[in-house]
C-alpha cells in the first residue's frame, strides 16, 4: 500500500509500521503477550492513514469498504477494552467478514 500513496513521509511511515508489526506479532504467542497492543495501535493508526488517502480519491465503492472496515474495527477494541467479551467476539466475527469482502 506504501507504494501506492504519493506522500513519501506517509509512505514511509506505513513501511515502519508494517515492519514494526511483523516484528510485534511474534509476541502474541510469547508470555510478553500484553506488548501486542503496540501492534494493535500501529495497525490502527496505519489503516486510518490508508483511510485518509482513499477518501482523497475518486474510488467511491472503496471510501464505504474502508469506512465499515475501521468502524467495526474501533468498535471490537472499544469493546473488548470494556469488558464485554460476549459483545467483542460478536463484533470480531463482523470485522473478519468486512474485510475478506474487501
Amino acid at each position: 500500500m506504501a507504494k501506492k500513496i504519493a506522500s513519501r513521509q506517509w509512505a514511509t511511515s506505513l513501511k515502519f509500521i508494517g515492519a514494526t508489526n511483523i516484528i510485534l506479532i511474534f509476541l502474541i504467542a510469547t508470555p510478553l503477550h500484553d506488548l501486542g497492543v503496540i501492534s494493535i495501535i500501529l495497525t490502527l493508526i496505519g489503516l486510518f492513514t490508508i483511510t485518509v488517502f482513499i477518501l482523497q480519491s475518486k474510488l467511491h465503492l472503496l471510501k464505504v469498504c474502508c469506512i465499515l472496515c475501521l468502524l467495526t474495527y474501533y468498535c471490537f477494541f472499544f469493546l473488548f477494552g470494556l469488558g464485554y467479551l460476549s459483545l467483542s467476539v460478536i463484533m470480531q466475527k463482523v470485522y473478519s467478514i468486512n474485510v475478506n469482502q474487501e
